[in-house]
């Protein structure tokens, strides 16, 4: 299979969670993507857990909330990059980048201080070539066909 060349930021496109398209920042540092969430409220039905959260595409009050149910795949400590340790809910979500779709677990945390709604980290990165001096080499947004 030929490898996907992304830069260092990408539109793509969360299939099963809307769907959502959303810009991210490659992190080669992190194991798993992560996702801009609030109001995280995990519950069960028929005895599986799931979490309801509110995402926003884009930073600003004036972004659009997209209100979100995904099913709970685990809970996983993580380490932000202030240092700072807290356990995180983990879902999996269909992505598409390019022309591939696959699987990936993301987790669920508050980015309304960062840049990026969502970072992709390297358990994401299958078969690819990061350019990180490079920006959107797979165009400037996905398209929504």
């Amino acid at each position: 299979m030929k490898r996907l060349v992304i830069g260092k930021e990408e539109w793509c496109r969360l299939v099963d969670l809307g769907p959502l398209t959303l810009k991210f920042k490659t992190d080669t540092g992190a194991t798993t993507s992560s996702l801009h969430a609030l109001e995280i409220e995990p519950f069960f039905e028929n005895g599986q857990e799931f979490v309801r959260f509110i995402t926003q595409l884009n930073r600003g009050k004036a972004s659009p909330k997209i209100q979100c149910v995904a099913p709970v795949t685990r809970r996983k400590i993580v380490t932000s990059s202030n240092g700072i340790r807290e356990k995180r809910v983990v879902i999996k979500a269909v992505l598409h980048l390019g022309d591939r779709i696959w699987p990936i677990e993301l987790t669920l945390a508050n980015r309304s201080s960062m840049r990026y709604r969502m970072l992709l980290g390297r358990d994401a990165m299958q078969n690819m070539l990061i350019k990180p001096r490079k920006a959107f080499c797979l165009g400037k947004q996905l398209s929504l066909t």
